[in-house]
């Protein structure tokens, strides 16, 4: 290697700037005014992975990550949440991306991974499986990425059985939740009818919820309807505990 060619590996800060870097720095994740501790598993400037006891449910347009710099003081980052998946008991990892960030917080971040050198490199917990048999054969010839594993969502579902119904001036119709999630859920209808969908509304415990259907599986007169959650219309803290609920009963 000539001089140049070792001042410029030595020297070019944005390679060593967008690599994912193995760093374990605890953190705050806040969404909806509400703080879950972690710890970082990875990061750069583009997004991280943070180790959390239990899944974030919130509107996810926007989430804050607080971390400590160098000097002790605090700094945030702002993006959104775009996978969790639970990795042990009482941990789920979850995959933030970052949005552009101010030099402020480009500085706090390079001054507190940099330190921990030579880097550590370890495999993205969200990196694809390497392509396997026929399929990921193809996708590794036409340069396309594996479908994700099914799991990693960008909110878990959790198996729920609990009385639902679409409420209707002239009518209630009822139905069981197969399973939940903070922005979708499946419901089996009996003696079901697709025109009690339109214009409804979905009520689960104390929330009211105005859902768009998604796709319909007859099953006989039954039909598995799932839903997309458009907005809650009420009981928005209820229905975010009513998830933290499930899932530290379950886990």
């Amino acid at each position: 290697m000539d001089e140049d060619s070792h001042f410029l590996s030595a020297n070019v800060r944005p390679a060593r700037r967008l690599m994912r870097l193995a760093q374990d720095f605890l953190c705050d994740i806040v969404a909806d005014g509400l703080a879950l501790e972690g710890r970082t598993l990875n990061l750069n400037e583009q997004g991280l992975a943070v180790a959390l006891p239990e899944p974030v449910f919130a509107d996810l347009d926007c989430v804050q990550v607080i971390l400590t710099a160098h000097d002790g003081s605090l700094f945030h980052l702002t993006g959104r949440v775009v996978r969790q998946h639970q990795a042990t008991i009482g941990e789920v990892v979850v995959g933030i991306q970052l949005a552009e960030l101010s030099v402020g917080a480009t500085t706090n971040l390079i001054e507190k991974c940099a330190p921990h050198s030579p880097f550590t490199m370890e495999a993205d917990p969200f990196r694809y499986p390497e392509p396997s048999g026929l399929r990921g054969w193809i996708h590794a010839l036409l340069g396309q990425p594996p479908v994700p594993p099914p799991d990693r969502r960008r909110i878990p579902r959790l198996p729920i059985h609990t009385a639902c119904a679409i409420l209707q001036p002239e009518m209630t119709h009822k139905g069981l939740t197969q399973d939940l999630s903070y922005s979708g859920l499946a419901v089996l209808f009996p003696n079901f009818s697709p025109g009690q969908l339109w214009g409804a509304i979905l009520q689960v415990k104390f929330v009211r919820l105005k859902a768009l259907p998604v796709s319909i599986e007859h099953r006989g007169l039954d039909a598995l309807v799932r839903f997309r959650v458009d907005n809650i219309e009420e009981g928005k803290e209820r229905w975010r505990d009513l998830h933290y609920s499930y899932w530290r009963h379950l886990s």
